[in-house]
């Protein structure tokens, strides 16, 4: 840095040195821009290192706990985190974590990171022989996406995996194998487009964004490693302080938006695997000290999902999976609310994000926290997306307008929707009794 500093001051006395001002406006705007151009290597965070170098978009989703019910085989065990790596729950854990049928109902693949960019990127009206889930709801989160961004630069899609085991100590472990895939695709992105600036997109769905919320932690202990983590969005995921606390005044992120349903019964329910047997919904539960308006540190957005103002609809499941979304008999917009969730039922909200995140962007937000509404209603032809600031407590605004898919298409999804429960009971039962 200190070459790259005394290189532009030698620069700038060579150029009032010149003679006729056309030549000195022009050697100094040579000299500028000779002299900085190292800078695009070495801060990521400059905003002018976006307009020089190429972005990469690198995008994680995460799954949350699987069959979480499993606990009830060995409670005392479970409560003190303490199952034995042969036990029954391990063993019938690990043999569902391969069936076929996890990965035909939910947003679940192999262990590990998993790049699924290439059949991401297959047209939506394509037919694709692949009937894993994770495939075809990647696919209309992209196409929503292209929908709203036409942006050239490249984007990558991932899945990472992990044993989903209701364990918090498993989840720290699996954080370390996450911040480690991380750190490798880091490396093997700047190889495959060098001098690029990467920026990583984490999404977390349940338990599975406290594999995030731990990398700070993860982070202290290799403080060579140059990380940034542009935006991490949590999904229903159970938030208790020992994991918050550092996440929301780390460096490590930028964005950290927290997505939360008050008709959400199982995301505060988890009394096993915590370490003080609580949770919240949302940040502000919490009761801990959050950033307001500080000059540096993440921008953290506690946003509640509603439909035509109702904020009980969502359900635990309709974030991240194929699930049936059921409609209260005794709402008094019950009409309303069907012909919107008639839009994207059985589709997860996940496939919605990239259009109230594109509204969002063109919110300006100072960094620290803020709770927002955001609400679902239908108009006509169009889903209306809107958005309402809880703090300051101003009027509804519109974010976007999403046009409906076919009827067709939902129609296929919501044949596998329905056997989601089914096969979960289904396969549970059978792992158990054969391990």
């Amino acid at each position: 840095m200190k070459k790259v500093i005394y290189a532009a001051l030698v620069n700038l006395l060579i150029a009032f040195l010149c003679a006729g001002c056309a030549q000195k406006k022009q050697f100094l705007q040579k000299s500028i821009d000779t002299s900085l151009s190292p800078i695009c290597q070495e801060d990521s965070k400059n905003e002018a290192t976006a307009q020089i170098c190429p972005v990469i978009t690198a995008r994680v989703f995460i799954h949350g706990t699987i069959l979480a019910g499993y606990f009830f085989v060995d409670i005392p065990a479970s409560w003190k985190d303490a199952h034995k790596e042969n036990s029954l729950i391990e063993r019938a854990i690990a043999a569902a974590r391969k069936h076929s049928f996890l990965y035909h109902t939910e947003l679940v693949l192999e262990t590990g990171l998993v790049d699924v960019t290439h059949e991401i990127k297959v047209p939506l009206d394509h037919t694709l022989q692949d009937s894993r889930a994770a495939i075809s709801i990647l696919r209309i989160f992209e196409r929503t996406n292209q929908s709203i961004n036409q942006t050239q630069q490249p984007v990558h899609y991932y899945t990472f995996g992990w044993s989903g085991a209701l364990s918090e100590r498993k989840r720290n472990n699996e954080s370390q194998n996450l911040y480690q895939a991380l750190i490798q695709l880091q490396k093997k992105l700047l190889a495959q487009y060098p001098g690029a600036l990467i920026r990583f997109e984490l999404f977390g769905y349940s338990h599975g964004g406290q594999l995030i919320a731990h990398l700070p932690i993860v982070h202290k202990q290799f403080p060579e490693n140059r990380l940034f983590i542009d935006l991490v969005v949590l999904c229903a995921t159970p938030l208790y302080k020992e994991k918050i606390q550092p996440m929301v005044s780390s460096s490590l992120f930028g964005t950290i938006i927290s997505l939360y349903s008050a008709g959400d019964m199982v995301q505060n329910m988890d009394f096993i695997s915590t370490p003080q047997h609580f949770c919240v919904r949302n940040f502000q539960e919490l009761g801990i000290p959050l950033p307001q308006k500080t000059a540096h540190g993440p921008t953290i957005l506690d946003i509640c999902l509603s439909v035509h103002g109702n904020n009980r609809i969502f359900k635990h499941q309709n974030f991240f999976n194929y699930s049936i979304y059921a409609i209260p008999s005794h709402t008094r917009k019950r009409s309303y609310i069907k012909k919107t969730i008639n839009f994207f039922d059985p589709l997860p909200l996940l496939a919605l994000f990239p259009a109230y995140y594109h509204g969002l962007k063109q919110t300006t937000f100072a960094p620290g926290f803020h709770q927002l509404a955001i609400n679902f209603r239908h108009n006509q032809d169009n889903l209306i997306v809107e958005t309402h600031h809880l703090q300051t407590s101003c009027t509804w605004k519109h974010l976007y307008h999403i046009k409906p898919l076919s009827h067709n298409f939902l129609q296929e999804h919501k044949k596998r929707a329905r056997k989601t429960i089914f096969n979960q009971f289904k396969h549970a039962l059978y792992h158990l009794m054969h391990n």
